[in-house]
């Protein structure tokens, strides 16, 4: 498989900016040789008509949408705020209100999937807040918004059932923990 087509599969889950060393590092080519593939990927992209273009900015490089697709992913985005809470949805929102704040790698660590879409969603709906990681600025962690809690009828994520429990759970503290490559942030220590 092409290291183009590589790096398109890791930038899609990656879900946001990727600094260019990261990329040359996990797959153990040159800065010349990764320049090349981003640049026969950014080819591709212009060769045909396809809703996804590669951004490259001061943080790194990501996949986004093009400007002409703006009206169809927000009536996308819409209609998804609009909808129920998928089973994913309620899945992580429950993981960030019992073990938040917590980094998207711990949330992933624990679920075993990507969350990065589903992290945009609730924060679109306004559920979720991201803040920087304390301990990596170049990171974010997540935690439920007033809003959430407001919907929930409780005055902060303590008064949730069990909360103490689960906040504190080891297992989940240790997969946070590695996940975060040190102490997760709320995680006892």
């Amino acid at each position: 498989m092409e290291l183009s087509t590589q790096l398109e599969a890791a930038l899609f889950v990656a879900g946001e900016p990727v600094p260019l060393l990261t990329l040359a590092r996990a797959f153990n080519v040159s800065q010349e040789g990764l320049r090349g593939a981003l640049t026969a990927l950014e080819k591709r992209y212009e060769a045909t008509a396809t809703g996804i273009r590669l951004l490259r900015s001061p943080e790194g490089v990501q996949l986004v949408t093009v400007p002409e697709a703006h009206e169809a992913v927000e009536a996308f985005v819409t209609h998804s705020i609009r909808e129920r809470l998928t089973p994913a949805a309620a899945e992580t929102l429950a993981l960030i209100a019992y073990r938040g704040p917590i980094s998207r790698a711990g949330i992933e660590a624990i679920r075993g999937v990507n969350s990065s879409f589903t992290l945009r969603l609730l924060a679109l709906r306004g559920l979720v807040t991201r803040e920087p990681h304390p301990k990596d600025r170049r990171s974010f962690v997540y935690q439920v918004s007033a809003e959430f809690l407001r919907h929930l009828g409780v005055t902060a994520v303590d008064e949730l059932p069990d909360y103490a429990q689960l906040h504190a759970h080891a297992g989940m503290t240790t997969l946070t923990e590695a996940a975060d490559g040190s102490s997760a942030p709320g995680s006892p220590t």
